[in-house]
Parts: structure tokens; C-alpha cells; sequence
């Protein structure tokens, strides 16, 4: 079964869609794509590095990595994705076990979101 198509809503709490029509037009759109499958795939290993980060708690570990993400999605206008990392760099010391527990399942789907948003609408 086809998943079911994205509403508005869902479009407009993880994508800033005027951000991305502003990156398309500056650097064209199979750079932007270009940018992002690199974003998705995790070339850079950030997400990866973030995520391990929160599942052994090491809070003093999450710092670098958040930050690096929260640049990258800005730049990609995935906002969903940036409001959490952006939460993890500001936060990252005062996270218990459990709160990173929460934060790695909340990233985990906020970028598959992200991921179904864009390939729904041909992006990624």
C-alpha cells in the first residue's frame, strides 16, 4: 500500500519550503538534490556520531555533532530536524539517560520524515 499523501501540515512542520525554493533558485536544483542525498546518506557522519552520542547518554559527546547537524538541516531547510539539534546543543549537559533516550527516537523520526516529505515531492 502507497503511504498516504502528505498533508500541509506535515509539509510545513519539517520543511521551510520558502528556504528551499531560495536554495533551488540560488544553486539550481540538481545542486540542491546533490547536497542532500549527501545529507540523507550521512556522508559526513554526524547523524551517526549524534545518535550514538544519545543512546550511551554521553552528553559531553553530543555537543560537536548537533551542531554540525543543526548547521547542515538549516542550510537544507529541514526544520523539524533543525529545532531538535539546535535543542541538543543548547541543552546537551543538562540531559539525563532517559531525555537522550527520547531525543535519539524523536531525531530518528524526524529525519525519516523529512526523507518521505522529500521523496514524496520528488526531491530526494
Amino acid at each position: 500500500m502507497p503511504p498516504p499523501p502528505a498533508s500541509a501540515c506535515d509539509i510545513a512542520a519539517h520543511l521551510d519550503m520558502g528556504l528551499i525554493g531560495r536554495v533551488c533558485t540560488s544553486i539550481g536544483l540538481p545542486a540542491y538534490r546533490s547536497v542532500l542525498a549527501s545529507f540523507l546518506a550521512d556522508a559526513s557522519g554526524h547523524q551517526a556520531a549524534l545518535l550514538a552520542a544519545l543512546e550511551r547518554a554521553d552528553v559531553a559527546a553530543l555537543r560537536q555533532p548537533a551542531h554540525a547537524l543543526k548547521g547542515a538541516s538549516a542550510s537544507l531547510g529541514l526544520a523539524a530536524v533543525r529545532a531538535i539539534t539546535e535543542r541538543l546543543e543548547r541543552d546537551a549537559e543538562h540531559l539525563d539517560p532517559g531525555a537522550c533516550a527520547e531525543a535519539a527516537a524523536l531525531l530518528r523520526a524526524r529525519l525519516q520524515a523529512a526523507r518521505n516529505l522529500l521523496q514524496r515531492m520528488g526531491l530526494a
